[in-house]
């Protein structure tokens, strides 16, 4: 099984406009000084967003797989203690995470159910995976209550 990630309006807005007033800043750089260390600073921002940024969520025989335009991460049944469908809420604090530049991703902390890792791009499409060492992971699709009875029916 295969889902992919919806992206809200306000990540799609936002991601865009980053994108854009980054190219205008390089733009605006490009025959100084400082077009190197702006270009290495926008390359490092790239290239975090991309290996973090949620794309889809698949199901394999011994895992979830959370994939990101340069990595795949899994998260095998083995580990899983519980998956519920879930949805948080506007008091998430960002830890070191993105608050929607190409989706939501990174550590959040939310006083419900403490620090947990996220993939998503819509608060209302997601699921909250707790594992059996206490870690916790909330993951983002656009059929969640499939995804989370296709993943309980593995479990059992």
């Amino acid at each position: 099984m295969r889902s992919e990630v919806k992206f809200s309006t306000f990540s799609k807005i936002l991601t865009t406009g980053v994108i854009i007033l980054l190219a205008a800043g390089l733009y605006s750089v490009y025959d100084t000084s400082k077009f190197i260390p702006a270009l290495i600073i926008t390359g490092v921002l790239a290239a975090f967003s991309l290996w973090f940024a949620p794309l889809s969520i698949s199901l394999t025989d011994k895992a979830i797989a959370t994939h990101s335009p340069l990595r795949v991460h899994s998260i095998p049944f083995e580990k899983i203690r519980e998956v519920k469908l879930f949805q948080p809420t506007m008091g998430t604090f960002r830890l070191c995470a993105s608050g929607g530049f190409m989706g939501y991703w990174g550590i959040f902390r939310e006083s419900d159910i403490g620090s947990y890792t996220a993939f998503y791009g819509k608060a209302s499409d997601c699921f909250l995976v707790t594992l059996k060492d206490g870690s916790r992971y909330i993951l983002g699709c656009e059929a969640p209550a499939d995804m989370v009875a296709a993943i309980k029916s593995r479990l059992s």
